[in-house]
Order: C-alpha cells, then sequence, then structure tokens
C-alpha cells in the first residue's frame, strides 16, 4: 500500500538525517493505517420466543395462579397455544399438580386430550404424577385414558408401574380401559406393577381380571418381581393363582 512506501521513505530519510522534501515528507504526513470498528455485542437470546413459550405458559410455570387469571382474562385464545415441544399451559399444569390452575383452564375450554411433540397427554402426566385429583378432572373433561405415547404406553401403564393405586382404580372405572392392555414391548400394567414391587396394584389389578402369568421379553409377572426382590408383589401374584414354577426362555 501507498502509506507503507512512505512510511519507508520517512524511514530512509530519517536515518540519514535528510531534511524534509517532496521525496522525503515529514513524519506527520505519513497516513495511519486503517483501524477496524470492534462488532457490536450480540444481542441476549430471547429463550421464551425461541421456545414459543407463551404468557399464560410463563405464569404457569411461574406458580402465579393470579397471572393466570390476568392472561385469561385479557386474551382467551390462548389457552390451548403449544410450544415448540407441541406442550401446553395445561400441560404444565398438570406435571406442576397445580390443580386448580388444571381446572380453571379447563373451564375455560382448555383440550384435556391435547398430546405433545411423544404422544404423551395431560391424562398421562397426571398419571406420573400420582395425582388422582387432577386425573378425575381430566376424565370428566374428555381426557382418554387410550390414549398412548408412541410405544403404547397409556396413563395405566404409568400409574401402576409407579405404584399410584388410587390413579389405577380411578382409570379401571372408565369404561374405555381395558385391564391388559401391552404396551409395544408386551409389557401389561400388571407386569410393570410386579416388576416395580407394588403388590397392592397387583392385586387391585388382579381383581379385575389382569392376566397374572403375563410374559415380557420372556420373563413372568414373578419372575420380574422375584429378581427385583419384591416379596409382596410375588406373595400378590400367589394369592392370585400365578404360577410361580414358571421357567424364563433361557431356562
Amino acid at each position: 500500500p501507498r502509506w507503507r512506501t512512505r512510511l519507508s521513505s520517512a524511514a530512509g530519510c530519517a536515518s540519514t538525517g535528510s531534511p524534509p522534501t517532496s521525496t522525503c515528507p515529514p513524519a506527520t504526513m505519513m497516513p495511519a493505517p486503517s483501524m477496524r470498528t470492534a462488532a457490536p455485542p450480540a444481542k441476549p437470546i430471547d429463550m421464551n420466543r425461541l421456545n414459543r413459550t407463551t404468557p399464560l405458559m410463563e405464569a404457569v410455570l411461574a406458580r402465579d395462579v393470579d397471572k393466570v387469571k390476568e392472561v385469561l382474562a385479557g386474551d382467551r385464545a390462548m389457552v390451548d397455544a403449544t410450544d415448540r415441544n407441541d406442550v401446553s399451559a395445561l400441560m404444565h399444569a398438570v406435571g406442576l399438580e397445580m390443580t386448580e390452575v388444571v381446572e380453571l383452564l379447563l373451564k375455560r375450554g382448555a383440550r384435556a386430550y391435547m398430546a405433545d411433540s411423544s404422544g404423551s397427554t395431560p391424562l398421562i402426566r397426571a398419571a406420573m404424577t400420582g395425582n388422582v385429583g387432577i386425573v378425575r378432572a381430566l376424565l370428566r373433561a374428555g381426557g382418554d385414558p387410550r390414549d398412548a405415547q408412541k410405544d403404547g404406553s397409556m396413563a395405566l401403564h404409568f400409574a401402576a408401574a409407579k405404584g399410584h393405586l388410587a390413579v389405577v382404580a380411578e382409570l379401571l372405572d372408565d369404561p374405555g380401559q381395558k385391564v391388559d392392555v401391552a404396551k409395544a414391548d408386551g409389557a401389561t400394567p400388571l407386569w410393570l406393577a410386579a416388576s416395580g414391587g407394588h403388590g397392592d396394584v397387583v392385586a387391585a389389578l388382579a381383581k379385575r381380571g389382569a392376566d397374572v402369568n403375563v410374559t415380557c421379553g420372556g420373563w413372568s409377572a414373578a419372575a420380574a418381581a422375584a429378581m427385583g426382590g419384591h416379596a409382596e408383589a410375588v406373595a400378590a401374584l400367589a394369592a392370585a393363582g400365578a404360577r410361580l414354577d414358571e421357567r424364563d426362555e433361557a431356562g
């Protein structure tokens, strides 16, 4: 560049002691190299916008009941909006076991059967938490116990696996619920209850007609309970007539 040539000439003049001329200009005449301007600071990412979180969801996640009421009063159309994972405000309220908010949202028209991207519904999530009051509210509002996730898991599977006896009983009272419905891997509610060591749930399911000799992955319910050291579940199966001498596929 031209400024470098001039700077070199000036340096040469200085080293020889030559006075400034047209070929040896003063150093003050040398243009300074241009400076790059610093990039402006990056704007902070709006995670709420990125996740498509609505003001109603934010109020639910903050457990702010008054704010929930305020938002609903201003925009009732927001009640069934979903985030990037298709999770609604109702689903969040169910997961946080906010019974008052769940009932409020249902009264405002929230759909009890809306599934998220995994196929999970508010009823399935309520079965996970074991909140029987919310389960009842969702069933009254049209929640279907037959709705399943992509692997075939229904609300009854989760309630049985986690030992939520009251929820199991509530779901079994629904006329659409089958007691021996199996997941994609073959596990039934009774098998899951037995492998989890929930003897009271095993007994309740057996009284409703569940197959006590059901197998999953080559293991009977009794074998799965015994392998887990769940004596109460084994006893419940035995009392219901399960065969305890059956071998698994490996013998």
